[in-house]
């Protein structure tokens, strides 16, 4: 629930990392797993003491600066656009398939004259050019008409992800059942009824998109307001980092990204070069967003027992829910977190919500678009400094935005 943002050269956030409350690593591991998964050591990018420690700055009135969200009505209607785009009309046509059809199709597949799990199916539907098929298959479809069975003599690829037939060659006999052709989507009471929409009217759905653009508005600027609170107690405190507490938190962002990236069946070094920077650069992401989220955990800490701040059964049922449990028990019950963690997490969300209290909140017009890449632009030239920004920006945020929901 704690989540890490790394912030690469050519990213504000580049990863989302699961930290307290998630089991993607064993904290009693850390340090020996870190070694594992590194080629080399990081040097220190802060001197740190022996333990950590923090004296809070005045947080009687903290001032701090959003943007405010607008809800246009050309927001409005790029967003039933989208919609529409997403859920096309699919009309049966008499004619061959081509591709940007949809086709339903029955398929078996057989290796060296025998069924292979996985090979058949009946009734499916296929987009073609969808290139959810090996290579040929789709291609071997198009210009198929109903009522047309054909076979497609075709090798599965070398690296399939299936060892049993990566690499054989296979026989598929395809029978077309239809072909229908792709058309815009028209807003009426037909397309409200086909997407489940609870409105009755076209203008009842327009205005049910508005309401939830204006949600989703305001639960941002109570996502930066919160992030803003806590980036100024950062700030402007005087903290001490001890060495424990930041070699534990890098070290377990270490572990979360390495196991991320092995997921997805590559290395950090390859990790870090989609990025555009070097797999010592992504430590150096790594540690800098560790020092920052201690820096965050450390102020909020200090918040909480200063203004005697104390968490009940109901504010780490309020967590679990905003994770998709039915209670804390349920989440406790899963493995993903235990109730100290959830304690953890709440008494940080109480000190969140202490600090917004506390908030003199000042709006200046949301950024457009253009201004957007005007200051990418500009910003060519001192990517190191926005890097180290948005890195503890992202370990502010990372405190406050996953538990934030619950209220």
């Amino acid at each position: 629930m704690i989540r890490l943002g790394i912030a690469g050269a050519a990213a504000a956030a580049m990863i989302a990392l699961a930290g307290c409350g998630q089991k993607t690593a064993d904290s009693s591991s850390t340090d020996s797993s870190a070694e594992s998964t590194t080629e080399a050591t990081l040097a220190e990018t802060e001197s740190y003491a022996d333990a950590s420690s923090v004296t809070l700055c005045d947080y009687s009135s903290i001032p701090v600066t959003i943007s405010k969200q607008e809800v246009t009505d050309q927001d409005v209607e790029d967003q039933i656009q989208q919609t529409l785009d997403a859920n096309p009309n699919y009309v049966e046509v008499d004619r061959a398939a081509q591709k940007g059809d949809r086709v339903n199709i029955d398929y078996e597949g057989k290796i060296d004259g025998q069924d292979f799990d996985g090979g058949s199916a009946t009734g499916y539907d296929l987009d073609l050019g969808s290139g959810s098929f090996i290579d040929g298959f789709e291609d071997g479809v198009v210009g198929m008409s109903k009522g047309e069975t054909k076979d497609l003599n075709l090798k599965f690829p070398d690296d399939y992800s299936k060892s049993d037939v990566a690499g054989k060659d296979v026989v598929f006999t395809v029978k077309v059942n239809s072909v229908k052709e792709k058309q815009d989507a028209v807003l009426d009471t037909d397309f409200l009824s086909r997407i489940g929409s609870d409105a009755a009217t076209v203008d009842e759905y327009r205005q049910s998109v508005r309401t939830s653009l204006e949600q989703q508005a305001a639960q941002q600027e109570k996502s930066d307001t919160q992030q803003a609170v806590v980036s100024y107690m950062v700030k402007n405190s005087q903290i001490v980092l001890g060495k424990t507490d930041v070699d534990k938190e890098y070290n377990l962002g270490l572990i979360n990204l390495t196991n991320m990236a092995g997921n997805y069946g590559i290395d950090l070094n390859t990790y870090a070069s989609y990025y555009g920077t070097s797999l010592a650069g992504l430590h150096s992401l790594i540690r800098q967003n560790a020092e920052n989220t201690v820096k965050s955990r450390l102020v909020l800490n200090k918040v909480a027992e200063e203004q005697n701040l104390t968490v009940q059964d109901s504010d780490l049922d309020a967590i679990a829910q905003s994770q998709g449990y039915d209670s804390k028990d349920a989440m406790i019950d899963s493995g993903n977190a235990t109730e100290d963690e959830l304690r953890a997490d709440a008494i940080l969300q109480k000190a969140v919500d202490y600090l917004v209290s506390k908030a003199q909140v000042t709006y200046k017009a949301a950024e457009t678009e253009a201004d957007t890449t005007a200051e990418e632009t500009g910003a060519a030239g001192t990517s190191a400094a926005a890097d180290a920004e948005s890195t503890e920006a992202a370990a502010d945020e990372s405190l406050v935005s996953d538990s934030s929901a619950a209220n």
